[in-house]
């Protein structure tokens, strides 16, 4: 019983009310806040000389889809992976060069090669609803149930009886 009115009054309301969950967001938007990010493409070559020819081109600053295009012509000779993270967020990330246009290389076990390339210092901002939903929809579900326990609370007065708590005592 209890399960089903938390459901009603506070998880599927603060998913179903949207125009509620966009006003919370909108008196709380300061709360959601990016750090400083940095936005990198990884780049993992087949070998050595594939990451030599890589790295020429993105030293270049020749674009994703041109090096896709040139690299793997007969085959697969490389894969690319566009990554925005903040900040702290791991310790690959706060060991990256954080300037624009930097390149690190690490050679893998297999014969492999990953390159890092930093595309950009991305600035901090506030973020949108739709970068940070899950938070604002958990934020929004605990404002919900603070408001119910406190209509509750006044409808419902807590009376406590003395003799029938002292009896528990003993």
């Amino acid at each position: 019983l209890l399960f089903e009115l938390t459901n009603k009054e506070v998880w599927n309301k603060a998913v179903e009310d949207t125009i509620g969950l966009k006003n919370f967001f909108n008196e709380n938007r300061d709360n959601y806040n990016w750090k400083e990010r940095v936005s990198y493409t990884t780049y993992t070559a087949k070998d050595t000389k594939t990451a030599s020819k890589l790295k020429k081109f993105l030293s270049k600053g020749k674009s994703n889809e041109f090096l896709m295009d040139k690299l793997n012509k007969k085959e697969e000779m490389i894969t690319s992976k566009d990554t925005k993270e903040e900040k702290g967020a791991n310790d690959f990330v706060d060991n990256l060069d954080w300037t624009q246009g930097s390149i690190s290389e690490e050679k893998n076990l297999d014969g492999s090669v990953k390159l890092t390339y930093v595309n950009e210092i991305l600035t901090p901002r506030k973020k949108e609803l739709k970068e940070t939903r899950g938070y604002v929809i958990s934020d929004f579900q605990d404002f919900l149930e603070a408001q119910w326990i406190q209509k509750l609370s006044a409808k419902f007065p807590i009376k406590v009886d003395n003799q029938v708590f002292k009896s528990l005592i003993k």
